[in-house]
C-alpha cells in the first residue's frame, strides 16, 4: 500500500509541473488575449484540484503514520500485559505449591487444624 502511496504522490507533482508548464505555454501563445484569458483560468481551476490533492495526499500519509504509531504501541501494550499475565500465573502456580507443602508440613507435625475449622470456631 506504501508503494502505491507513493506512485499517487510522484504522479501528481508530475500532473503539477505538466499544468504549470501548460500555463506558461498559454501565456506566451500567439493566441487573443480572451482565449488566453479563459484557458488559463480552466487551467487554474485544475491546477488548483491538483493542489487538493496533494495536501489530501500529504494529510493522509501524516494521518496513517500516526495510526501506525498507535497500533505499533498498542501491540506493545499488549505484549506487556500477556508478559505480566504469564508473571502472575507463575506466581501464583509457585504459591500454591508452597501453600500446599505448607499444609503438608503442618499435617505431618500435627500442630494446626485446618484454616476452614479454625474459622468456624472449632
Amino acid at each position: 500500500m506504501r508503494k502505491f502511496r507513493k506512485f499517487m504522490f510522484i504522479l501528481t507533482i508530475v500532473f503539477a509541473v505538466l499544468t504549470f508548464l501548460g500555463l506558461v505555454l498559454l501565456i506566451v501563445s500567439s493566441k487573443e488575449l480572451a482565449d488566453t484569458f479563459f484557458d488559463c483560468i480552466i487551467l487554474l481551476i485544475s491546477a488548483a484540484s491538483i493542489a487538493i490533492a496533494i495536501f489530501s495526499q500529504l494529510a493522509a500519509d501524516k494521518e496513517q503514520r500516526h495510526i501506525e504509531k498507535i497500533v505499533h504501541d498498542v501491540n506493545a501494550i499488549d505484549k506487556k500485559t500477556q508478559e505480566d499475565y504469564k508473571t502472575d500465573e507463575g506466581i501464583r502456580r509457585k504459591l500454591d505449591k508452597i501453600l500446599s507443602l505448607e499444609e503438608e508440613i503442618y499435617k505431618k507435625v500435627g500442630g494446626r487444624k485446618d484454616i476452614k475449622k479454625v474459622e468456624n470456631g472449632d
